[in-house]
């Protein structure tokens, strides 16, 4: 990286401050952890939609023709989804759900970014470090006081040891100490404790290892076996207290669907087998937004279980085969039910940003609407979701927040409010899915 000319180039820039964030957590025993539990996030969603279908013939597709339909019979889907309010299976499912979401993108998220954010800083944003105080409160600033203290102790220790080694072999034993202390032994009782205090905890043990690395000092590290594909999917069968009774419901809605398509849910198990014994960092899932043109948007994509696939394509991956029930070609996983999956989680991360205040962030999830829509839709794609918005912070609902929703309360709201971003965003709703992992 020395020598590159960056003050001009921030596309550049990102991409190096990502590449440094990827060395951090590369192959790393809490970045496998992640992956598992993101796998059955999906799983989680899948089924759910697939119920949601099945109890009310919402429309799978989010085109022109079935949006006629919902805002034709809104009336009726309403009535529907409220039907589902006591259904004890699909709460039991939902339940494990937002767990699953809650880990991801907020409990395992913040134990990464105070290593991973710090040590990037020192590296790679010597711009960033001369206004470290402003960046600081910008990243960590929502968090409680001794984890935005733990993160200033990372940055200063960083600081400290670059200035006092001045090599490049001083930068790759900082990426070193911040993977090995990320690499921690597996433990599945890690999964089912969500508290503050184990999350202070796990932070607290992070940084001595952090420190220790640094100091020279020798540390546990997860061994290898323990991060293969097929032990992360085990992993993210273990995420809520009662997996058990989860497992077999999920199974049991997989199995049915796999019946209904059996030659691309083959495809994903022969994929799925060829991965199991493999590190499942060797080829992580990952999501590139590409802007072809000024008016041509086109998302890359790549998961272990549909290879390499691109919202451009009009073929699946495995030929001319598509999804019996819809007519469609499987580019995600979600594809085999429809157009529905992901934005539940998209739905649970308007709410947290709704509950936090944060009006900015919210609005940030509903910009690549501007982009992805062959018929040029996307500006008022856009700007449907805007009011939404703009409407959803004038008048919050008062029974529904992400925190009720995690105590296991207002299922039946939560559907409603997912039904309301369909009917009132229209067609563009189905762009607003968030990938795999903590790409929120």
């Amino acid at each position: 990286m020395k020598g590159l000319k960056l003050k001009n180039n921030s596309a550049l820039q990102n991409l190096i401050h990502e590449y440094v964030h990827w060395k951090i957590v590369k192959d790393t025993s809490l970045a496998s952890i992640v992956d598992g539990i993101s796998w059955r996030l999906r799983f989680d969603q899948l089924c759910l939609c697939e119920m949601i279908h099945q109890k009310t013939n919402l429309p799978r597709l989010l085109n022109h023709e079935n949006d006629e339909i919902l805002q034709q019979n809104k009336e009726e889907f309403r009535r529907k989804i409220n039907l589902l309010e006591n259904d004890y299976t699909m709460k039991q499912i939902f339940h494990d759900l937002i767990t699953c979401h809650y880990y991801t993108l907020f409990y395992y998220q913040t134990i990464l970014a105070i290593i991973v954010e710090p040590v990037t800083w020192a590296l790679v944003e010597p711009e960033w470090m001369k206004e470290k105080e402003k960046y600081l409160e910008a990243y960590f600033g929502e968090l409680d006081s001794p984890t935005h203290e733990m993160a200033s102790r990372i940055l200063s220790k960083c600081e400290l040891f670059l200035n006092s080694k001045n090599s490049r072999e001083a930068r790759r034993t900082l990426i070193k100490a911040a993977n090995n202390a990320l690499d921690m032994p597996m433990a599945k009782e890690n999964l089912v404790d969500g508290t503050l205090e184990k999350l202070q905890s796990m932070i607290e043990t992070i940084i001595g290892r952090f420190e220790n690395v640094l100091d020279g000092k020798q540390i546990s590290l997860a061994i290898q076996k323990e991060k293969t594909f097929g032990n992360v999917l085990s992993y993210g069968l273990w995420i809520t207290e009662d997996h058990n009774v989860i497992n077999k419901t999920v199974v049991e809605i997989l199995s049915n669907i796999a019946n209904r398509e059996p030659e691309l849910f083959g495809y994903m198990i022969d994929r799925m087998r060829m991965w199991l014994n493999q590190p499942a960092y060797a080829y992580p899932t990952i999501l590139f937004n590409c802007m072809i043109t000024k008016d041509k948007f086109v998302k890359l994509r790549y998961d272990q279980l549909t290879g390499l696939t691109s919202s451009e394509e009009t073929s699946s991956p495995i030929g001319n085969r598509k999804v019996r029930l819809t007519g469609m070609p499987l580019n995600r996983i979600d594809d085999i039910v429809g157009d529905l999956p992901s934005l539940l989680s998209t739905s649970l991360q308007v709410l947290y940003y709704l509950g936090v205040d944060d009006k900015e962030h919210c609005l940030e999830l509903g910009k690549n609407l501007q982009h992805v829509d062959k018929e040029n839709h996307g500006e008022k794609y856009y700007e449907q979701y805007k009011s939404f918005v703009n409407k959803l912070f004038e008048n919050k609902p008062d029974n529904l927040t992400y925190d009720s929703l995690r105590n296991g309360n207002n299922f039946g709201a939560f559907l409603q409010f997912w039904l309301e971003m369909q009917i009132n965003i229209g067609p563009g709703t189905k762009y607003l899915f968030m990938e795999h992992g903590m790409g929120a």
